[in-house]
């Protein structure tokens, strides 16, 4: 080859006579190169497209290996977001659960306010009883005074009519009227019935019932009743 002006540059692919279990060579890839090329491509050049070569070889590399951690950093994000998501999902489902114990604790509190006017009521209601006994106490305290007072009168019209019987048969015969006794006799009468009538009204009305417990019966003791219902 070098009478055509060719040299050997490089040997690649050596092969050797593998069937015959020999180290001599079976075949080889040999590159020639023309004196004119050489001497446009010079030692130091190939030299540095050989470190080119090898340094992109070397990022080649490490962009691989750039990539993969790029695959496993989107690995992690995918996780990441389904966490994330579950996360939201359960963040959610305590909002739904926090919104119907809000619910549930204005229910309550509805509840408890309604309660509380119950109890006021109550309270209005004990209080006007007691001041319903109260008053129907004192105005059976006056009507069995005079009822008293009358029965007391009645006792004197009894012996009054004895007297006006003893006059009338003394009078008859004489002329002298005894009408006007007979008017007032009839008043007191009329004014005792009005008092029992009265006082019957009282101790059968529902208010004297209702507040029975809350009185002491003349010994100082209170009833052994409930107040009615």
């Amino acid at each position: 080859m070098s009478k055509f002006g060719y040299r050997l540059f490089r040997i690649y692919e050596q092969t050797p006579e593998w069937i015959d279990d020999s180290p001599l060579l079976r075949r080889v890839d040999a590159v020639y190169m023309t004196e004119t090329f050489a001497a446009r491509h010079p030692l130091s050049l190939l030299r540095s497209q050989e470190a080119s070569c090898a340094e992109v070889a070397d990022l080649r590399g490490e962009l691989s290996l750039r990539d993969a951690r790029v695959a496993s950093l989107d690995a992690e994000v995918a996780d990441l977001r389904g966490e994330l998501s579950l996360r939201d999902a359960r963040v959610a489902s305590l909002d739904a659960e926090v919104a119907d114990l809000r619910g549930e604790l204005s229910s309550r509190d509805s509840y408890l306010s309604g309660l509380h006017e119950d109890i006021s009521q109550f309270i209005e209601n004990h209080r006007a009883l007691l001041l319903a006994g109260a008053d129907a106490a004192e105005r059976e305290k006056h009507l069995r005074v005079e009822l008293a007072r009358a029965t007391a009168k009645v006792g004197e019209v009894t012996d009054f009519l004895e007297i006006k019987r003893r006059v009338a048969s003394t009078l008859e015969g004489t002329g002298i009227p005894s009408d006007p006794i007979d008017e007032s006799v009839q008043i007191l009468l009329s004014r005792v019935v009005d008092l029992d009538a009265t006082l019957t009204q009282v101790l059968s009305s529902r208010s004297w019932r209702y507040t029975r417990w809350l009185r002491v019966d003349s010994r100082g003791e209170r009833p052994d009743v409930e107040p009615a219902r």
